[in-house]
C-alpha cells in the first residue's frame, strides 16, 4: 500500500477538495483503498502500490475549486415554466 499525505482540506483552509479529488481519482481509473479527512484537515489518500504514479499524477493536477450545485427541483420547474410561457406566449413565466 502507498500511503499519500495530499494535504490540507479546504474545509481548513487548504487546496485539496476531497471530494472533487475522489471524483478525479475515479476519472483517471485509479482505485483508491481509502481517502481520509483527520480532525487537523489533513487529507491523506491510500492506494495499492501499482497505481502510486497514477495517484501522484491525478494529485499533481487536482483543481479543487467546489463543483457547483445541482440545480434544485424548485430551479427545474421554474425553468421549465419559462420554457412553456415562451413558447406559448412569447414571454415570462407565468
Amino acid at each position: 500500500m502507498a500511503i499519500k499525505d495530499v494535504g490540507i482540506s479546504v474545509s481548513a483552509g487548504g487546496q485539496i477538495n476531497e471530494n472533487k479529488l475522489s471524483d478525479e481519482l475515479e476519472a483517471a481509473k485509479v482505485p483508491r483503498v481509502s481517502l481520509e479527512v483527520f480532525g487537523d484537515g489533513r487529507v491523506v489518500l491510500t492506494v495499492d502500490d501499482g497505481y502510486s504514479d497514477a495517484a501522484d499524477a491525478v494529485i499533481a493536477k487536482h483543481d479543487p475549486t467546489p463543483t457547483p450545485p445541482l440545480p434544485t427541483i424548485d430551479d427545474r420547474v421554474a425553468d421549465v415554466e419559462e420554457a412553456l410561457a415562451a413558447m406559448m406566449y412569447g414571454g415570462d413565466a407565468i
